[in-house]
């Protein structure tokens, strides 16, 4: 069962000694639903990498520096009995998976939770231990991971109920999860890569061959569209050939987000002016597309930006989060009534001075990792 913080808000985010990250409140909640208003806001002073994802209720799960959290949609938290999680996902239908690190480097945990917060299984999974926890999603029918074995990568699928597990695909990295099944993505030839929705027992429903005239190409994730399709993004050193069209690129390496419908036929495709870092579908069938531009993780500055594009492909506005230092969107996770998550990392260079960032008409001069509720 998720277990209540014993702290309220108000003095959680004071500071509360279930949590040694330096929980603290930054904003005061806002009524307001004006684009790019900040409605709540938490920051931790730590700069832990963080995981996010929406529930269905509104709220949001949160790995931290030292456990996995619900806040509700009035940041009220709960605790889960999960030792040390470094990842999560949340189902369509609110089920939990959360990794945590195993007995050695070679294995990792994969922890099922009800949406109550109750374990209804857990079971060990490979993992490459240069490269950190295994990548996973979640859809109704259980999780998937792309787990690390000794004859190449595999990609497995647990039943979500018992979490037996079953051989989905070999020699694929693992996209995102579809309404059944996964997206993912074979190397095809140089510079082509296949990308494949695939179902629950790893059948092909259908696959497209991206292709660029020089070899570079990659894609790094996906996400499922209300009607069935897929939407992904990765980067392109030349032109893309999506099959049915070409996307030009007016610099190398280009950014590129391409929309397919349920039978993998383009429906759009554009390259934004700024390198993506995560991306998530909302209720209404848009696109929260979020990147980072500037001089990236070792420049002098880097600003962060979130896009918000409709089911047809247009851009219909960006929000802008700058600044003196570093500031990187590393996750989105729309809530159903149209609002967003944010996890927005901010940090400066070091010897320098605290960063300055600026997020809507809020001005922030703290390092640390946030979590922002905002109107896109």
């Amino acid at each position: 069962m998720w277990q209540v913080m014993v702290c309220s808000v108000a003095v959680v985010f004071a500071g509360c000694a279930e949590d040694t990250c330096g929980l603290g409140e930054v904003i005061e909640r806002s009524s307001s639903t004006e684009p790019g208003t900040l409605q709540q806001g938490i920051k931790y002073e730590s700069l832990a990498p963080w995981a996010v994802a929406a529930r269905s209720d509104g709220g949001v799960l949160c790995v931290t520096c030292n456990g996995l959290v619900a806040f509700d949609a009035q940041l009220r938290g709960a605790r889960a009995d999960v030792d040390m999680p470094r990842g999560v996902a949340v189902a369509p239908d609110d089920a939990v998976y959360a990794l945590t690190p195993g007995a050695n480097p070679d294995v990792a945990e994969l922890v099922a939770l009800s949406p109550a917060g109750e374990q209804r299984w857990k079971t060990e999974i490979s993992r490459n231990a240069t490269q950190g926890l295994a990548v996973f999603v979640a859809t109704t029918e259980g999780p998937y991971v792309a787990e690390f074995t000794a004859g190449g990568g595999a990609i497995t699928g647990f039943d979500a109920a018992t979490g037996a597990r079953r051989r989905v695909a070999s020699g694929q990295s693992l996209l995102g999860a579809a309404h059944g099944g996964v997206y993912t993505a074979e190397r095809d030839a140089a510079g082509a890569v296949a990308l494949h929705h695939l179902d629950p027992d790893g059948n092909a429903t259908w696959s497209r061959t991206l292709a660029s005239t020089t070899d570079g190409l990659k894609l790094r994730g996906a996400v499922a569209s209300p009607d069935g399709g897929a939407v992904v993004f990765g980067s392109t050193p030349w032109t893309l050939d999506l099959g049915d069209r070409t996307l030009p690129v007016t610099r190398s390496p280009s950014e590129f987000v391409a929309a397919f419908n349920a039978s993998g036929a383009t429906r759009w495709a554009f390259a934004p002016s700024f390198y993506i870092t995560s991306m998530a579908a909302t209720a209404q069938g848009d696109l929260l597309i979020a990147g980072v531009t500037g001089g990236g993780v070792v420049g002098p500055a880097s600003d962060a930006y979130l896009s918000l594009v409709t089911a047809d492909g247009a851009v219909v506005r960006t929000l802008s989060i700058t600044g003196s230092g570093h500031q990187s969107i590393a996750a989105v996770a729309p809530t159903p009534d149209g609002l967003a998550w944010l996890q927005i990392n901010s940090s400066s260079d070091d010897n320098q001075p605290p960063p300055v960032m600026q997020v809507g008409d809020h001005t922030f001069a703290e390092a640390g990792t946030y979590l922002f509720k905002l109107v896109p």
